[in-house]
Formats: C-alpha cells, structure tokens, sequence
C-alpha cells in the first residue's frame, strides 16, 4: 500500500494491527463471560459493551488498510472507538463508586459523594462535546465547511477531561490516604492486584487526556502512538477494572487455590525474615 496516499487518518492503517487487537479483543471478550454468571454482572456488561465498540473500531482500521481513501470505515472507527472510551468510562464510574462505598469512613462522607457527582457530570458534558467534535469534523471532512470549529470543541472537551480526571486522581489520593488504616492499599494481599489496578487506571484515564489533548492542537498522526494511548490503554481499562473487580478479588481472597496460599505464606516469611535482619 502506497504510503503518500491521503487518508483521513493522516496515515495508511495497517491491516495486520488491525487483524491482532480484533483477535485480542475476541479473547479478552471470551475470559469475561464467564464472569457473568459468577460475581458483577452490570460491570462485566459494562466492559463487554466497551470492548465491543474496539472490535468495531479496529474493524473499520482492517476495511481502511484494504481501502484508505474510504471515508466510510473512517467514520465507523471514529465513532466507535469514542463509544469505547466513553465505556471505559462508564466502568471507572462505576468501579470506583462500588470500591468507595465499601469503605466505611469514606462511604458516610457527603463531600465525597459529591465530589463524585461533579467528576463525573463534568466527564460526561466533556464525552458529549467530543462527540459534537467529531460529528463537526465528519462534516469538515464531507463538505466545505471550515474544520476550526471542530477543533476548538475537541480541544475544550479534552481539556476539561484533563482538568476532571486530575480532580478524579486527587480524590482517589484522598480516599487513599484517609482508609490507609482500615484498607490494605499496600500491603502484600490476594487483593493487592485488584488495589494496584485501581491506582494505575488514572494514570491511564490521564495518558488518554492529554494524548487527545495535544492531538487536537497538533496534525501530525502516528498509528503506533494512536494504538498504545487511543486504543490499547482503552481495552486495558476494560479489561482490568472486569477481571479485578472487588466481588472477584474477595472471592480469591476467601478461595484461593492451596499452592497459592503456601507460595503467598512463603513470601510473607521471607520478607519477615529480610526485615528481622535489617533491624526493621
């Protein structure tokens, strides 16, 4: 495929890429069902739902890499992959507030349930504005109608999202720091996997932000960068925020399997030990 050809994606996709995260996305899909009839079935409907609108986005990449110059298949990813992140949203809204009602100091202050509700009020307005965006866009693209405003909406939306995801990840600092005696965040757990994950999902809700961000401001478009903080951090999120979520994590916790719990006892001894030789 020639590469100088002009594509609405400002690069030729590649089919292959394409064809492995479709495959990707298939699995991740089929290691969530069953977890629907286990423990949270709305979350796991939640991240089907989100990990669905991926495989039709790189879908559409897979019919672009065969025919560039099809506005089309462009249209189709756009809009889908928006629908995904606004799905891997909808889960962090959901995860959180199921994580954060759970803690008691937490759960019985007002502030933070309002706190809440202003996060994610404003990261809804923010998704609905991006959706103006591309609609402005696909217009630009169709006609001839000056793409400037499209911009300027893409840019206020993501950097309201910017703004909002920062609040968001002050509030997880707080709730953090004000449970740290009655949660183990920290300590070594079954369930420090499913405390880890909700640490590093916003450092992947900012990455996204400021990517979408800068992207809006600049024209220059690079597919490996777009697949890792567009796409990949995406399916990440739904994936994680699924397969950890507090129900699964507490059943491990109570069931895990015997190898398991020896290997975690050894650990504890040996950092027992480790810490009883350096005087701790």
């Amino acid at each position: 495929m020639d590469p100088t050809i002009t594509t609405p994606y400002g690069y030729v996709p590649t089919l292959w890429f394409a064809i492995v995260f479709d495959l990707s996305i298939v699995l991740s899909i089929a290691s969530l069902i069953p977890l629907l009839y286990k423990r949270n079935i709305a979350l796991c409907i939640l991240a089907i739902a989100g990990l669905v609108f991926q495989f039709v986005g790189h879908t559409g990449m897979a019919v672009s890499a065969q025919l560039p110059a099809s506005i089309p298949p462009w249209i189709v990813q756009r809009l889908a992959f928006a629908l995904g992140k606004l799905s891997a949203r909808v889960v962090v809204m959901y995860a959180y507030y199921a994580c954060f009602s759970r803690i008691s100091d937490i759960k019985s202050s007002r502030r933070v349930y309002n706190f809440h509700v202003i996060i994610y009020g404003f990261w809804i307005s923010a998704f609905i504005a991006r959706f103006v965006g591309i609609s402005l866009e696909i217009a630009a693209l169709l006609t001839d109608v000056s793409s400037a405003v499209s911009t300027i909406v893409s840019v206020a939306s993501s950097g309201v999202l910017v703004a909002t995801t920062l609040g968001f990840s002050m509030l997880l600092v707080w709730v953090i720091t004000k449970s740290r005696k009655d949660v183990p965040w920290h300590q070594l757990t079954w369930m420090l996997v499913y405390y880890v994950i909700l640490q590093t999902v916003p450092f992947f809700i900012l990455t996204q932000d400021i990517f979408d961000f800068v992207a809006a401001l600049v024209s220059y478009r690079n597919e490996m960068v777009e697949l890792l903080c567009d796409m990949g951090m995406t399916k990440m999120i739904l994936v994680m925020l699924a397969s950890q979520a507090y129900e699964i994590a507490q059943a491990w916790e109570e069931k895990r399997p015997k190898y398991i719990e020896k290997l975690e006892m050894r650990v504890k001894e040996i950092i027992a030990l480790w810490k009883e030789g350096k005087g701790v």
